[in-house]
């Protein structure tokens, strides 16, 4: 798609609704409810009180979450009167490979200077492999530090020029340079890993930095040694990851250390144009990663509603329905529901989606609404889509996305946020 927009619509007037009426789900996760021909607050609250229930599991990819899911966005886009979107039915599958790390059985090592480290997995380091590999071993790979690892040529940005990287792992800052700011796509933990690995690098390691990152050490470390999913190899165009890592805060300042640099003042240095990749001193890394790897398949839910004098060209609007599951073994509340991170989105979309099928003048484009899932995993279910979309990049005009709209309340106004990215995949 040849340009990325995202819309924070007002819809958060509904959002207030939801919040003070979120308790009176029912036993099963449902509740009648007789839906407006108009935008109304109960309505999409309705939504939401579903899909965030305890009885949908947390909306987990592969999983009787995803199954309810997938059955309640069919019998909502019925009822609405949409058409499925795609070579004539509702669901793309999406082939994906799960990758889970036996901890016990992996390891990293880095050596500077004199020092060997051993880096502790959860705590120091998680890491993984997208390669479908069972077993995978990398010796000795010269560490090289690459800014915030961002080519970007239409920002006159080039954190890889004049250095290679081939076979070696790039260390990289989490998140962008304020003077590249409002290009979010370049803070992406996969942007990051995408880049390394064209740049050919064997490994990445990323330096977590919560204000950076936007989210906090144990985050990262919740979901170490949890199934990773990614699209098999044959299935992707960008080349494999071999090693992808985080590196924490601490553990990074020390690995600088040990190799005679300062890990803040390259940081400052990163900050600026014109900086240039240097090696970590004589550090190298050393890993081994042993993973149990099995195939499976989830879903895309896409739904049209056909243009009457274009419908060959397409307006899509899109909410990925997928969120975090629920985590077997943990103590206490172990579903993660995701109310905001995106049930709003989606019922936000089928609010939308309703008014556009019950409106008297149809659109002249084709309106696809596409509910891609993975998305928690790396977007995988949207790189899918537009691999594989219901009508050609080339014909889509415009993807409005709808993800995580908070409840902060009644509000009077919206704002739309636009900018044009290298890439063709929607989140």
């Amino acid at each position: 798609m040849p340009s990325k927009f995202r819309i924070i619509p007002a819809f958060a007037f509904a959002l207030f609704a939801y919040s003070a009426h979120a308790a009176d789900t029912g036993v099963d996760g449902t509740r009648a409810h007789e839906f407006s021909p108009q935008v109304a607050a109960d309505d999409f609250a309705a939504h939401v009180r579903t899909l965030a229930s305890d009885a949908f599991s947390g909306r987990g990819p592969d999983s009787e979450g995803e199954d309810r899911t997938t059955s309640y966005l069919r019998a909502e886009l019925e009822r609405i009167g949409l058409q499925p979107g795609i070579g004539g039915s509702w669901f793309q599958a999406v082939p994906v490979i799960a990758s889970t790390v036996d901890v016990a059985r992996s390891r990293m090592q880095i050596t500077a200077g004199q020092a060997i480290r051993m880096l502790k997995f959860g705590e120091d380091v998680v890491f993984a492999t997208n390669t479908g590999q069972q077993e995978l071993r990398l010796s000795n790979s010269a560490l090289v530090f690459a800014g915030y690892g961002i080519d970007a040529p239409e920002q006159d940005w080039h954190d890889y020029a004049g250095v290679d990287v081939v076979g070696k792992t790039v260390v990289v800052l989490a998140g962008v340079p304020d003077v590249i700011r409002g290009t979010t796509w370049y803070s992406r933990y996969g942007y990051k890993l995408e880049e390394a690995a064209r740049q050919g690098a064997a490994a990445t390691l990323v330096v977590h930095d919560e204000g950076d990152a936007g989210y906090s050490w144990e985050y990262v470390s919740t979901r170490a040694g949890m199934p990773q999913f990614d699209l098999p190899i044959d299935d992707d165009p960008q080349p494999p990851t071999p090693v992808r890592a985080w590196i924490s805060a601490p553990a990074a300042d020390a690995l600088f250390a040990a190799a005679g640099m300062s890990l803040r003042g390259l940081r400052d240095a990163a900050r600026k144009r014109g900086f240039h990749a240097t090696p970590v001193g004589d550090a190298r890394m050393s890993v081994v990663i042993d993973s149990t790897v099995v195939g499976g398949r989830s879903r895309n839910f896409v739904a049209k509603l056909r243009g009457t004098r274009h419908p060959d060209e397409a307006i899509v609007y899109s909410a990925h329905w997928d969120h975090l599951g629920t985590h077997p073994g943990e103590s206490g509340d172990n579903v993660y529901n995701g109310a905001i991170d995106n049930a709003t989105g989606v019922a936000a979309l089928l609010e939308v989606a309703a008014q556009f099928a019950g409106a008297a003048t149809k659109p002249e484009r084709s309106v696809v609404f596409v509910l891609p899932t993975l998305e928690e995993s790396g977007l995988l279910g949207s790189k899918y889509y537009t691999l594989h979309p219901a009508i050609p990049i080339a014909k889509t005009v415009v993807d409005i996305n709808f993800d995580a709209l908070v409840p902060v309340g009644p509000a009077s106004d919206f704002v739309v946020v636009a900018s044009a990215c290298p890439i063709s995949t929607m989140s």
